[in-house]
C-alpha cells in the first residue's frame, strides 16, 4: 500500500469517526438527521441537519475534523474553503435556507489566511458561528 493510499484511508477513517462524535455530542440537546444530505438544485452536501429541542430552530452543519496529521480540523486552508464553499454557496442562493454552523478539532491560528476566511463568513452573515470540540468555551456557547 503507497503511503498516499495509506493517508487518504486514515483521513477518510477519522473523517467518518468524527462525524459520529459530533452527532452523538449534539444528539442530547439537538434532533440530528442521520446521515448527510444533498440541497435539492444546489449543488450542495451538508453533513447535517439539527433542530434544538429548546428552541425548534433548526441549523445546517459542516464537519470538519480529526486527529492525527500535521494540520487537523480547519488548520488546513483547503479545507476551511471547502467548508465555507458550501455556506457561501447556500447565503448567495435566492432560496433562505437555514443558518450554518461548522464544528471542529482545531481552528486554524490567529491571524492566518484560514482564519481570516472564517471572519470574513462570520462577519457576513454567511456562517452563523463556528465551534471547536477541544475548546470549553465552544461548547458552552454552544448549549
Amino acid at each position: 500500500m503507497s503511503d498516499a493510499f495509506a493517508f487518504q484511508r486514515l483521513a477518510g477513517e477519522q473523517g467518518r469517526a468524527f462525524d459520529s462524535q459530533c452527532r452523538l455530542m449534539l444528539a442530547p440537546k439537538f434532533d440530528v438527521c442521520d446521515k448527510p444530505f444533498r440541497v435539492p438544485g444546489g449543488g450542495v452536501e451538508m453533513d447535517a441537519t439539527i433542530t434544538s429541542r429548546a428552541t425548534g430552530r433548526e441549523y445546517w452543519c459542516e464537519f470538519k475534523g480529526s486527529w492525527n496529521g500535521t494540520r487537523p480540523g480547519l488548520m488546513r486552508t483547503d479545507t476551511v474553503k471547502k467548508a465555507l464553499a458550501d455556506v457561501l454557496l447556500l447565503h448567495v442562493s435566492e432560496q433562505t435556507y437555514p443558518p450554518c454552523i461548522v464544528l471542529t478539532t482545531h481552528m486554524p491560528p490567529p491571524g492566518s489566511a484560514g482564519r481570516q476566511m472564517l471572519d470574513v463568513a462570520l462577519e457576513s452573515g454567511a456562517l452563523f458561528d463556528v465551534f471547536c470540540l477541544s475548546v470549553p468555551a465552544d461548547m458552552q456557547r454552544m448549549w
